[in-house]
């Protein structure tokens, strides 16, 4: 997939802006979830 984006857009630069943008959006989505999982946990205990 991240090789298809940046054959999409065709400069290098570029590819180093999605691999960025990926990492950024992975590392969201596990702030978001750990966040998620303590909020759901609470009223459990």
């Amino acid at each position: 997939m991240e090789k298809d984006i940046a054959a999409f857009l065709g400069t290098k630069p570029s590819i180093n802006l999605i691999s960025i943008l990926i990492k950024y959006i992975f590392h969201l989505r596990k702030v978001c979830s750990m966040v998620y999982t303590q909020q759901v946990s609470l009223p459990q205990d």
